[in-house]
């Protein structure tokens, strides 16, 4: 028996070779977003522990834009081939809430992957291509018109649709402690509408030791159950 096998999880590296047939590297990307706990929707100043970029690499203030992140991060991940096979790229866009946009500027950004897409024609043969998409963005910031336009997405290029929906804490007064701003209910509300429009999702979370906050029984055991249901994220 294989050791992850005895997970009650399945390990995200050995599905992804399943599911690719290849290595799989996630190239981070920045599209200028922002947060509404930065521009006075629900606060300002971010989340205590979120830096300037936003949790992220931070190229588009430095000027890159988004075609230029791609070709810079696929040219480093082409070294990357096994016995020249190029890796398959999940297109991760870090930085703020991705969802947190208007309708015109998602379909811009997505639609700046497209030549990295499959069938999308300007790419070598040889060279990586996108297999995922991947946003990252706040449970808070998902309306149904961006789960549309990323469904459209994964129809019509055949390209798997992830969503990351930050979490941190269970404990809706250690949300308001470190300046999230959001709450359990949210997220849980968003982790339903994502897993009825079929894509995989998962979260991230943090005991967030610097506040000093133990997180209550009954959100601790909130969280697992989140923490379970991520794990079980299926595309």
């Amino acid at each position: 028996m294989e050791r992850e096998d005895l997970l009650p999880f399945r390990p995200l590296a050995p599905w992804m070779l399943a599911r690719y047939g290849r290595a799989t590297h996630r190239l981070a990307l920045d599209a200028g977003s922002t947060c509404p706990n930065r521009d006075g929707t629900r606060g300002r100043g971010g989340c205590t522990y979120c830096d300037v970029e936003g949790s992220g690499t931070g190229a588009q203030k430095d000027g890159l834009d988004l075609r230029r992140q791609m070709e810079a991060g696929l040219a480093r991940l082409a070294r990357r081939a096994e016995d020249g096979v190029p890796p398959a790229v999940v297109a991760y866009f870090q930085s703020y809430s991705n969802t947190y946009v208007t309708p015109e500027r998602l379909r811009e950004v997505l639609a700046s992957l497209d030549p990295w897409l499959p069938e999308g024609g300007a790419v070598a043969d040889g060279a990586p291509r996108v297999a995922c998409v991947a946003l990252a963005t706040r449970p808070d910031t998902l309306p149904e018109w961006a789960l549309d336009e990323l469904a459209r997405l994964k129809e019509e290029r055949g390209v798997d649709v992830w969503l990351e929906l930050g979490l941190e804490t269970a404990d809706d007064e250690v949300q308001r402690r470190i300046h999230r701003l959001h709450t359990l209910a949210e997220f849980h509300d968003a982790a339903r509408r994502a897993r009825a429009a079929s894509f995989a999702w998962a979260t991230r979370s943090s005991d967030c030791p610097a506040t000093g906050v133990k997180a209550r029984a009954a959100p601790r055991s909130s969280w697992r159950r989140a923490a379970w249901r991520a794990s079980r994220c299926t595309t």
